[in-house]
């Protein structure tokens, strides 16, 4: 098999040049990790542009970037503090976290990407006083702390990789000078490149907690507040006992529904599961479980259990009934049937009432925190199609002659979200004082204007500053590079937008269709996409072309988990050649709504490109999924977390696109080990046992475990990834 120049090897055929795949983990103290997966195929002469020399396009040794805790992840290193570092080929910037600080920032030495001196230059470095201010409805509110690091909280990192990084702190406290607190949803975020830097200041008026009892918002008219510490008691009533029965009603759900530490009881009758006459739902992970007892004890503890795929609609209203008909328990969700399983008993007459809000004992935990409205009892089981007539249209209830109904005020106010507070008189400021002046930006809102507009979600609003670190002066955020993106062969263009903070051209590819080989389907892996790009310098002076090729779940045709695992990007030269300029490969395939404006499905391939002056230099990108010359590609990326939890430093090796091969976590945040997953390749998984089939974790590994002499492990610190080529 040869790849000649001036021809494009199609996807199974080996392409020309030498492609290696390695990941340097390099630590501050003792660690090295090194994982090369070399793939070598005939090497070839990669022909100039007639415009641009491929040797201009390249990136020079000060164009990396790397980010990392300084002194070890503080949420495991004991005593470390919540310094995060990022550290280019021309400047360090240190933000303490927990305190909204910068202890050290400026221009250091140029140094090469896995130059050790990276992790030794922050401490030379002097403060810089960062400012985050909000005014609200006349009040000035000044940022004094960020958001204690959870699951989903504090810092986090985006994405990370050779050229840029991107990460935030989320739940930022704004303090007056009374002492007040301002209830707002905020974030600070840094997206970093080898020579300039923005800092983002994103907020948005905060949501009103939940009230107690009936002065509660509501799905028709007011509802009835859970806020955590109430509950909504119903005295016995001899329908309780009905042989068959239908319990239906609705719950808003909010993000911090679980107000106790165990899994939260929507509705329950008599104490517990175990209890005789027990019925109710629980959410458990946000996926809601009917629960009957018939006899008492748990060997008569009946469970209607949904998939883990069937959780209810957070931040949203959820129409949820359960019924007995003698035979079957079943459970209903937004009109739909979810859960189902088989009794066959008759329900024996006990006493005891019902409580929404928690577990009927006296436990006080299982606590729910949220909103329940339009309770109905029938003294019957509802048919599917009726459960279904009462989620599209709550006023039919009425028709279907419930022996109980539970409304609330009729002059109360009914919303489809949690209401959040209002501002006028808005301003978002963001100021850093340097050896230049400061750099102040500000946006306000417009006079005689209210945030949010409506009652419905506000949207973000951001305020941000691009700085030069060496120059200490505020960079020209317009770029005078021109870019398109060419479907390869249908020849259809795809859309380009420059984003003039973070300084790229976003290039989306969810268009593309993928070419397979002859009689493979579109959603097959053996398939690679193909774009020719057409990038354009008309100015006097060198330019950098900062690219992000994007897909989101829309693009991504094929099941999840599947191709984004090891799709990988790949720079050619117009005859089809590798140019070597590296691609950086950020991937999410999780999927919580906590991870807000970067959540869902999304793949990100970063590059940057030097154009000389007056030139224009056409390229190819070819993104591959699992195969590459013909055999399993292997490739190597950061996961990021944001859709999981977490949220810190996490890559992923895969051979092939079948699923992660090998994951990484070199700061040992979540289990104290540097390789937390690996899956075998080919074999059948657990389970069904299908051929080839994706498989679970058998297990992790380690580097360099050591123990001071009472035993106790010391821990990895300064973790720096570097990454050298991730494929294909």
């Amino acid at each position: 098999m040869d790849g000649k120049a001036g021809t494009v090897p199609p996807p199974n055929f080996w392409p020309a040049g030498v492609v290696p795949i390695m990941l340097n983990v390099i630590t501050k103290r003792f660690f090295q990790l090194v994982l090369v997966a070399l793939i070598v195929v005939e090497s070839n002469v990669v022909a100039e542009s007639p415009t641009a020399r491929l040797v201009d396009l390249m990136p020079r040794v000060e164009d990396h970037t790397s980010m990392w805790w300084k002194d070890g992840f503080p949420g495991t290193v004991q005593g470390a503090a919540w310094d995060r570092c990022i550290r280019t080929g021309h400047y360090t910037f240190v933000l303490n976290t927990e305190n909204m600080t910068i202890p050290h920032f400026g221009a250091t030495p140029k140094i090469a990407y896995t130059s050790q001196r990276q992790t030794e230059d922050c401490a030379r470095l002097p403060a810089a006083e960062l400012e985050l201010h909000i005014t609200a409805n006349g009040k000035r509110y000044r940022c004094t702390k960020g958001g204690q690091w959870g699951r989903h909280t504090g810092p986090r990192l985006i994405e990370s990789g050779r050229f840029f990084q991107r990460a935030d702190v989320t739940d930022l406290v704004f303090t007056a000078d009374d002492g007040t607190k301002l209830n707002v949803e905020a974030r600070f975020e840094t997206a970093a490149w080898a020579d300039r830097l923005a800092l983002i200041l994103a907020a948005r008026p905060g949501q009103i907690p939940i009230p107690a009892g009936e002065s509660c918002f509501g799905r028709v008219g007011g509802g009835f507040g859970l806020d955590g510490t109430n509950h909504l008691e119903i005295p016995q009533f001899a329908e309780l006992n009905s042989e068959s029965f239908t319990l239906a009603f609705w719950a808003f759900v909010p993000d911090d529904h679980r107000a106790s530490p165990t899994s939260p009881w929507l509705v329950c009758r008599n104490d517990h599961e175990a209890a005789d006459g027990n019925f109710g739902i629980v959410l458990r992970h946000g996926v809601p479980e009917a629960r009957l007892n018939i006899g008492g004890g748990n060997a008569n503890a009946f469970v209607a259990k949904p998939s883990w795929t069937h959780k209810v609609r957070i931040e949203q209203w959820n129409h949820l009934a359960m019924s007995y008909d003698g035979k079957g328990l079943r459970l209903y969700v937004n009109g739909r049937l979810i859960g189902e399983t088989k009794i066959d008993r008759k329900r024996i007459a006990v006493p005891g009432g019902m409580v929404f809000g928690k577990r009927f004992d006296k436990s006080n935990v299982h606590r729910f925190r949220g909103v329940v409205d339009e309770i109905s009892f029938h003294d019957r089981a509802l048919t599917p199609q009726e459960v279904r007539n009462c989620y599209v249209k709550p006023e039919v209830v009425g028709a279907l002659k419930p022996v109980r109904e539970w409304s609330f005020r009729d002059d109360g106010t009914a919303l489809r979200i949690k209401p959040v507070e209002t501002w006028r008189d808005a301003v978002m400021e963001i100021s850093l004082p340097t050896t230049n002046g400061a750099f102040t930006q500000r946006w306000e809102l417009p006079k005689g204007h209210a945030w949010p507009i409506e009652v419905s979600e506000p949207k973000w609003r951001e305020v941000a500053m691009v700085v030069d670190p060496v120059a200490s002066k505020a960079v020209d955020r317009n770029s005078d590079v021109k870019v398109q993106a060419v479907q390869i062969p249908k020849g259809t263009a795809q859309p380009v937008h420059y984003d003039a903070t973070i300084g790229w051209h976003r290039i989306n590819l969810d268009g593309i269709v993928p070419t397979t080989p002859p009689g493979a389907n579109r959603t097959s892996n053996d398939a690679i996409e193909r774009v020719k790009l057409i990038l354009s310098n008309p100015t006097d002076r060198e330019q950098i072309a900062r690219l992000m090729f994007e897909k989101t779940r829309y693009g991504l045709r094929q099941r999840i988990g599947t191709p984004i695992t090891g799709i990988s990007a790949i720079l050619r030269d117009r005859h089809g050649n590798p140019t070597g300029i590296p691609v950086q490969l950020s991937k999410n395939w999780h999927y919580e709504r906590d991870g807000d404006v970067y959540a869902d499905q999304w793949f990100h391939g970063v590059t940057q490109l030097r154009l000389p002056p007056a030139t224009t230099t056409e390229l190819e990108l070819v993104i591959a999924y699992g195969h590459w010359g013909g055999v399993a590609a292997a490739s190597h990326a950061q996961l990021s977390l944001i859709g999981w939890g977490s949220n810190q430093l996490w890559d992923q090796s895969a051979i092939g696109a079948w699923g992660e091969s090998i994951c990484f976590e070199p700061e040992q945040v979540q289990r104290s080990c540097t390789i937390t997953d690996v899956r075998p390749l080919m074999v059948r998984p657990m389970g069904r046992g299908k051929q080839w089939g994706w498989t679970n974790n058998v297990g992790g590994g380690d580097f360099f475990r050591m123990f001071d002499p009472s035993a106790k492990r010391v821990l990895h610190a300064a973790m720096r990834a570097t990454y050298h080529r991730q494929g294909p």
